[in-house]
């Protein structure tokens, strides 16, 4: 079994279930080479453009990002015992896990935080 589209799905817009169906495919083991499983896709963006009937594999999609540029976000700060919570204005986008660049709107100064959740970043150590 493989994951297709059921219609073409564009870069950068999430992917619903509903525009998948598992297929039975014939042949030798893709050895991962495709998704085996719907949800393994839904929720997750498409790299560039899928056509309808494409079985879709993993590095075309990448996972939504949680904080967008621009956005202003929760930091939290924490450094030995001390644990600072503070705003911040994204200065990139990212996904969960990943480091951003975050800009102090009073100070102007920038520093790196990595995404938690959505709209909340942390940073370990001194800012």
């Amino acid at each position: 079994m493989r994951v297709v589209a059921s219609q073409d799905l564009k870069p950068g817009r999430p992917i619903e279930a509903s525009q998948l169906r598992l297929e039975a495919h014939e042949g030798l083991p893709s050895d991962g080479a495709y998704l085996a499983d719907i949800a393994a896709a839904a929720g997750r963006l498409p790299r560039r453009t899928i056509a309808a009937g494409m079985p879709l594999r993993p590095d075309w999609l990448e996972a939504p990002k949680e904080v967008q540029r621009g956005e202003t976000v929760q930091v939290e700060v924490f450094q030995g015992a001390a644990h600072l919570r503070l705003e911040g204005v994204a200065q990139s986008a990212g996904a969960v896990g990943e480091t951003i660049p975050i800009e102090n709107p009073s100070s102007r100064r920038r520093f790196p935080a990595r995404v938690e959740a959505k709209g909340k970043v942390v940073v370990k150590g001194p800012l």
